[in-house]
């Protein structure tokens, strides 16, 4: 990454940081919050012989952290256990780690591990209304980035830039990447927003990603619909997810269709793929959700596949 080119990037986060600190709500104790997520998984066709057992999995522990020390700023930590996944590397517990600071005006300063600022799916199953994830979420973004952070936050309108690692990456000496996102955000719960990514700056064919997103906020209706370009060098994929969700009382369906076109030799893309979902979200007690999901993988080389699940989520905060 040349000189220029990083002071071209660090120079507006440094400038962010000269207001002072916003006049925030009293700091408050530490917070602990968390979830215990469960499932059993029915591969019902379209699997080879290995993988057509029933699977009865404790998917994910997670533990979040959250201290306000003083006004204005925020340390976070989110501990994720994957057993189920047999995942144990120190990058992979640490979902989230960061330390947030808010300025007058609204600008804000946030260094360390984040879920990325990008598209419409969230990567907790507290925070979803299906087990599953879609194409553009799993295959044409990321789900985290380390690095800094620099923006302005308001009711509505959200901008920032970023300066971090490869995607998903917790240390890449070299290999910078840049990004931006703004979004707008009207009526309750709707909103539009566009992201930006590119690098790393040093490498020959940088991958470029933009991705734009819309939420729409109806009542019981809620709606998604994302679009993605991945452009490195002469290859390319394209993508785009569309999702309704309607609640009934505290019960709700979801339908999902995503689909994901890419060229040869793009990053870590299979073939294409069109993948349909459907999900029923309902309580059980108090704290404790269920899920049941029927999805289908339709590529355009291979078998169809058709997974059913059963998901038992429990959280407290």
């Amino acid at each position: 990454m040349s000189h220029r080119l990083m002071t071209t990037v660090l120079v507006p986060l440094c400038a962010l940081a000269a207001p002072g600190l916003a006049a925030a709500e009293e700091p408050a104790p530490v917070s602990l919050s968390g979830f215990v997520d469960t499932s059993l998984l029915i591969p019902a066709a379209g699997y080879p012989d290995g993988q057509k057992g029933v699977t009865l999995g404790l998917d994910q522990v997670e533990l979040d952290v959250i201290a306000k020390p003083l006004e204005g700023v925020t340390v976070r930590a989110d501990l994720n256990w994957f057993p189920a996944a047999a995942v144990d590397g120190f990058d992979d517990i640490v979902e989230q780690g960061f330390v947030k600071v808010a300025f007058a005006g609204g600008l804000f300063l946030q260094a360390g591990k984040v879920n990325a600022p990008i598209g419409v799916e969230l990567p907790d199953p507290v925070d979803m209304y299906q087990f599953s994830n879609g194409l553009l979420f799993s295959y044409a973004t990321p789900t985290h980035l380390t690095g800094f952070f620099a923006g302005y936050d308001s009711e509505s309108v959200q901008a920032q830039l970023f300066v971090t690692n490869d995607w998903d990456t917790p240390s890449t000496p070299g290999d910078a990447t840049g990004g931006a996102r703004f979004a707008y955000l009207f009526g309750a719960g709707s909103g539009v927003g566009l992201s930006a990514i590119y690098g790393p700056f040093n490498a020959d064919d940088a991958r470029f990603v933009i991705d734009v997103d819309l939420t729409l906020a109806l009542g019981d209706l809620t709606l998604w619909a994302e679009g993605n370009l991945n452009r490195v060098g002469s290859t390319q994929a394209v993508g785009f997810m569309a999702k309704a969700n309607y609640a009934f009382g505290d019960h709700s369906a979801t339908l999902r269709m995503s689909y994901l076109k890419s060229d040869d030799a793009v990053g870590d893309f299979g073939a294409s793929d069109l993948e349909l979902t459907g999900a029923w979200n309902f309580p059980i007690a108090a704290g404790v959700g269920g899920v049941c999901e029927l999805r289908a993988d339709l590529p355009d080389v291979g078998d169809t596949r058709l997974t059913a699940v059963f998901e038992l989520t429990g959280h407290f905060e």
